[in-house]
Order: structure tokens, then sequence, then C-alpha cells
């Protein structure tokens, strides 16, 4: 339960934000603003559904994102080590 100081009851930004309740909703695809280039967010713990969608096809399209993620993962890390090792060696 918030605190009546420290977090308005009535509405605050967005029209359906009435209330102590609040829903907060993110992407599940992102663009990076410099490079346009696209990635995936689908921590299983923070999304819950995709909006729009039924149930079932929420559920596959995350399925199918999260195996996207688990199977590209050895790649992207291994990137991202290699960068940063050269920058520590340079």
């Amino acid at each position: 339960m918030a605190r009546e100081e420290a977090v308005s009851a009535g509405q605050r930004g967005v029209l359906e934000n009435k209330d102590e309740l609040f829903e907060a909703m993110y992407p599940v695809i992102r663009m990076n603003p410099v490079t346009a280039w696209r990635s995936i967010y689908v921590v299983e713990q923070h999304v819950s559904h995709v909006n729009r969608l039924s149930e079932d096809e929420s559920n596959n399209l995350l399925d199918w994102f999260l195996q996207l993620v688990i199977e590209s993962s050895p790649v992207r890390s291994k990137l991202a080590a290699e960068r940063q090792r050269c920058r520590d060696l340079g």
C-alpha cells in the first residue's frame, strides 16, 4: 500500500492510472534509436502477455521469442565479452 503523501490516489498521467494500483506496459520488441536495430526483451518474470492478442496467441508468441533468445544467447554473450576484452586490452 502506498503512502498517501507519496502517491496520489487520484488521476495521474495516463487516464487508466486512477487508483493506487499501477500497471506498467513495456514493448517486447524495442528499437535502438541510433542504430535502428531491434531487440527482444522477454524475461519471463516481467512479461505476462502481449497486448491485443488472445491468451493462446500471446503464450505462443512469448514462447517463440524466449526460444529465440535462448538459442542466440551464447553468440550475443560472446560478442559482448569480446568487445569488452578488446576495450580492456586497448
